[in-house]
């Protein structure tokens, strides 16, 4: 969901989508990501919503609209201090999705190489988000 009019803004920093997560056997999050100057990079903001059908329907009365939907399964792991997720996403395929789970800087950077190197991805990084990816999809078809 965004703002209606502003579907090409979303690589500008300030720009943003609100996501509701449906989650099996858990309660739903919602969340919003507001994007940086950093392509593939967010600002997030997330709770928990008991009941993700009444969101989605005020959504809309707030003047947002939905423009894309993700179905996404996740495994997770933890090496070192990095989570490692493996998502499939439809319609993109297989990723691997690495987070430092500190603050960042120098250690970070370090700890997410020597996590990647760990599993063997030792190829070029795709720095951009599952929405970028999904957009530039769609924009292919």
């Amino acid at each position: 969901f965004h703002e209606p009019g502003t579907e090409d803004n979303q690589r500008v920093p300030g720009s943003f989508v609100v996501r509701i997560r449906e989650q099996q056997g858990k309660l739903s999050l919602m969340t919003m990501k507001v994007t940086t100057a950093k392509s593939g990079q967010w600002h997030e903001y997330e709770t928990q919503v008991a009941d993700p059908a009444a969101v989605l329907l005020m959504l809309p009365i707030l003047g947002l609209h939905q423009t894309l939907q993700i179905l996404k399964s996740r495994r997770k792991g933890i090496v070192g201090k990095v989570e490692v997720c493996l998502d499939k996403i439809e319609g993109l395929g297989s990723f691997v999705e690495l987070e430092y789970l500190g603050s960042g800087g120098p250690t970070a950077e370090r700890e997410l190489r020597k996590a990647a190197s760990l599993l063997g991805l030792d190829g070029a990084a795709e720095r951009r988000g599952y929405v970028e990816l999904a957009r530039a999809a769609q924009s292919r078809t």
